[in-house]
């Protein structure tokens, strides 16, 4: 009997039409936490789900488009517009700086054993950023930005955020 992704477990979701109607008036840290449970599921579908080379580059290049679309969201959105607010965006700065180069090694490393591992790895700074970003950055930045503008930017984010995975779905 041939086994399917469906015979084993349920394969995760990637988003729905009501997440998406229910983030557009979402302040801007619920909204980077959806991206942050989006990017843990393709984590897991990667390391559980995929049957073969095939469906695991599949898997790791949309784990790749979301991963840049999000960084590259909250560089051009969230932190221009928090940098005097709130310090703690230089540390996330360097978790997505070394979390893309990460990602651009994993994409030229073959198959195996060191794939596997070099996945783990990047697996592993990815949870410590999104713990880190949920602590200190979230944190502070519920506290010191009004909640009118905590949606706002949810909104801006989202927008940048979708036009950078259109550009990146395009290459």
């Amino acid at each position: 009997m041939e086994h399917t992704l469906e015979a084993r477990r349920p394969f995760p979701r990637f988003g729905s039409r009501e997440d998406a109607q229910r983030s557009s008036q979402a302040p801007i840290c619920d909204v980077i936490e959806a991206d942050h449970t989006e990017i843990l599921r393709l984590f897991e579908a990667i390391a559980w789900y995929a049957e073969g080379e095939d469906e695991r580059l599949d898997l790791f290049g949309l784990l790749r488009q979301k991963v840049l679309a999000h960084i590259r969201a909250q560089r051009d959105v969230t932190y221009p517009s928090l940098a005097a607010e709130l310090p703690v965006t230089a540390r996330s700065i360097e978790d997505h700086q070394a979390i893309h180069t990460e990602l651009d090694n994993l994409g030229r490393t073959p198959a195996g054993d060191r794939w596997y591992g070099d996945f783990a790895a990047l697996h592993a700074g990815v949870r410590a950023h999104m713990q880190r970003d949920r602590r200190s950055f979230c944190s502070r930045l519920k506290q010191e930005i009004p909640p009118a503008e905590q949606i706002a930017l949810g909104r801006a984010y989202e927008s940048a955020r979708n036009e950078h995975l259109r550009e990146l779905a395009a290459r």
